[in-house]
């Protein structure tokens, strides 16, 4: 399954040349909906409009396995590339490459020459 994320330009160049190795998403309610496999499938327990605690421990293998592309858009407009996904998960990111600092977010890693 491909996960289809717009990027701001700096961001989108960064991993074009293979700067960047990892994309950020805030630990949301927005997020969890699309990475939280038993939120797509209608599993979870929880409401959908609250955050899903077990979701954001990443406690069990509810997020990301079906996700095995990551589509990068520019912004919103024809241009994109392909990565291979290696994980995702959560933690605090690098703020160079566009985290907030001391806050945990998802972190959607790259593979290594994953470009699709």
């Amino acid at each position: 399954m491909i996960l289809h994320l717009h990027l701001k330009e700096k961001w989108y160049r960064m991993i074009e040349r293979g700067e960047k190795t990892e994309e950020y998403r805030d630990i949301k309610p927005f997020w969890i909906k699309r990475l939280c496999y038993s939120h797509r499938h209608g599993t979870c327990n929880k409401p959908r409009d609250i955050d899903c605690e077990r979701c954001i421990r990443l406690v069990d293998p509810l997020l990301i396995d079906n996700f095995t592309h990551v589509c990068c858009h520019l912004g919103y407009t024809r241009e994109t590339m392909t990565k291979e996904i290696k994980a995702i998960t959560d933690g605090y990111g690098r703020p160079e490459w566009g985290a907030p600092k001391g806050k945990k977010v998802f972190i959607i890693k790259f593979k290594e020459g994953g470009q699709s």
